[in-house]
């Protein structure tokens, strides 16, 4: 009896011991079929434990102090992050907030080694006002939120700033699910050792947040002014601006290291300087880079805009407007570095040297397809140095300087050398940042690859709008609004539309002059004019014909316009455009 006994127990152990095996093996999102689950199976939550919570941030108020609503919102950030776990979010009103304490309670803090340090699943959002109920009402724009590194508060510029945090925001070692959206980030001066020497801004070692909708602005470092990545870092970086940073070496805007690839979208670096790659500088790091544009960034050595050093970014639908370089590469210098440019427009950069709008040096071969450069104040628009060459397979590009085309030719795979792209000034074209538009008559139109233009341009305009997409970052897409003006003396006498048309006036009784014929959105026109005696109109008293198409304007004065018993003026003037053609005779 006792071995029978003895024999169930063990039975029942074994029974036990090969379901709690099974069980343990089983995806709680699958059955034990290994078919995935469906209703009524609930899939499993991406944050297991306890339902998320929303803490509040206001520096201003007098309730508990607790982060539980905005009248007892923490007065600290810090206890907000502190008190934060997966899932949870972080809504932040507007005002100033600093690592180590807020300034204005209960008084400024002094270790400069302290950081606000993101966290994974934790979500931190600026740009509330303090009173909102809904995530949808919040306004970053009119609600500014700053993370300062400035803990005296008497920054000016870079002077009095010897307190300020070493680095404002740390995103080391997070994921995705790590959230920086809302703010303003400045004051950081990373001015120690190492590593407190990157990243005054926000500092990224093997970290990969997410940020968006943030502006870092005033921060200074030895490397990454306002951002830096390295050991594998790769955040996502949207909607966000790098103004007026610093770096002493390398990145003023951003420094990617050690094999970081970030990717950026809808971006701005502008005021940016360095010693090198005054907007962004690439270190054996390849960084995704689409709708973003480098503007007015320097450097005291070479890369204005971004210095890459074995690095091969791609780079897509991206500006590069007015950046200088001290010796080579206002716009970009690529150092042992095979960078991927797809349309992207270079125009007005500098270098002192060599190479105002590209530099190539040390073996580097990058690939160009539907890129303009143009306009290098100095330097020449794109210079290979030495045996460097372009990957041969680039192809459809407009560079204006023959003589520096980094060895294109003209009429070869689609390159146009020689030629003015016709741009119009860096301004709000539509989109998150700066454009160069492509006026009417531009060389660039309709001369693309299609086969490698993106969707949509810098703008989120499709492409193509013509026959073709368009070389550059902007794709032209005409116009079909009243902009054909006509005013003599002064006065307006009619408006015509840039549509396919064929339209008959009369300015009845007019008499006077100049006469002026504007197209509002420099479109080109051809005019031409007559002035009869009205009783013999085989007796022409003058004429004005139109001029070569190279000659071709959007905006023609005329000496006068006489309708009266003796005189009798005709006029035609026409928009040369190939999808907008309107053609208007006066009699």
């Amino acid at each position: 009896m006792n071995f029978i006994k003895s024999m169930k127990v063990e039975l029942m152990f074994l029974v036990v011991a090969l379901f709690i095996g099974f069980v343990a093996n089983i995806n709680p999102a699958y059955g034990y079929d290994g078919n995935a689950l469906t209703y009524p199976y609930p899939s499993p939550s991406p944050y297991p434990g306890p339902d998320p919570v929303t803490y509040y941030v206001k520096w201003d108020a007098t309730g508990a102090n607790n982060g539980s609503s905005w009248t007892d919102a923490y007065t600290n950030l810090q206890d907000a992050l502190s008190a934060a776990s997966v899932g949870d979010e972080i809504w932040v009103a507007t005002g100033t907030y600093y690592p180590t304490s807020n300034i204005f309670y209960p008084s400024p803090g002094t270790d400069r080694t302290v950081s606000f340090e993101l966290k994974n699943g934790v979500a931190i959002y600026g740009g509330f006002i303090g009173t909102e109920a809904l995530f949808s009402e919040r306004d970053p724009v009119a609600n500014l939120t700053v993370l300062s590194g400035d803990l005296n508060g008497d920054d000016n510029g870079f002077t009095n700033n010897d307190e300020n945090s070493y680095h404002v925001v740390v995103g080391s070692g997070t994921d995705s699910t790590a959230v920086l959206n809302g703010f303003t980030v400045r004051g950081g001066n990373a001015n120690g050792s190492f590593p407190n020497n990157d990243g005054g801004g926000m500092y990224n070692d093997g970290g990969s947040p997410t940020v968006a909708n943030v502006t870092f602005s005033g921060n200074f470092a030895l490397f990454g002014g306002g951002m830096l990545n390295h050991n594998g870092s790769s955040p996502t970086v949207t909607n966000v601006i790098f103004s007026d940073n610093t770096a002493i070496y390398g990145g003023g805007g951003l420094f990617n290291a050690g094999s970081s690839v970030p990717t950026l979208s809808n971006v701005t670096f502008i005021n940016n300087s360095a010693d090198a790659g005054g907007g962004m500088a690439n270190d054996g790091s390849s960084p995704i880079v689409t709708n973003v544009t480098f503007s007015d960034n320097t450097v005291t050595t070479s890369g204005g805009g971004m210095y890459n050093y074995n690095s091969s970014p791609i780079v897509t639908n991206v500006t590069f407007s007015s950046n200088t370089a001290t010796y080579d590469g206002g716009g970009m210098v690529n150092d042992g570095s095979s960078p991927v440019l797809m349309n992207v427009t270079f125009s007005g950069n500098s270098a002192a040297i060599s190479g105002g709008g590209m530099i190539n040096f040390s073996v580097s071969s990058p690939v160009l397809t539907n890129v303009i450069i143009a306009n290098s104040a100095n330097g020449g628009d794109c210079v290979n140095y030495g045996a460097d060459v372009l990957d041969a397979s680039s192809s459809n590009n407009l560079v204006e300087d023959g003589t520096n085309a980094c060895g294109l030719t003209n009429g070869v795979n689609g390159n146009v050398v020689g030629s003015d792209p016709m741009l119009g000034a860096l301004t709000n074209n539509g989109g998150s940042t700066l454009t160069f538009a492509l006026l009417p008559g531009s060389p660039a139109i309709d001369v693309g690859d299609d086969g490698v233009c993106p969707a949509t341009d810098q703008r989120g305009v499709t492409r193509p709008q013509g026959d073709s997409c368009d070389i550059g970052a902007y794709e032209y897409e005409g116009s079909t609004s009243a902009n054909i003006e006509v005013r003599i003396g002064g006065d307006l006498q009619a408006s015509y539309a840039d549509v396919t048309d064929y339209k008959l006036d009369s300015y009845k009784g007019v008499n006077g002059g100049p006469l002026r014929i504007k197209e509002l959105n420099v479109n080109l026109l051809a005019s031409s004019i007559r002035l009869l005696y009205r009783n013999h109109r085989t007796e022409t008293l003058s004429e004005l014909m139109g001029v070569p198409d190279s000659q071709l304007a959007g905006d023609y004065w005329l000496p006068l316009y006489i309708d009266n018993s003796v005189y009798d003026t005709q006029l035609r003037f026409t928009n040369t455009s190939d999808s907008l053609t309107t053609t208007v005779n006066v009699y």
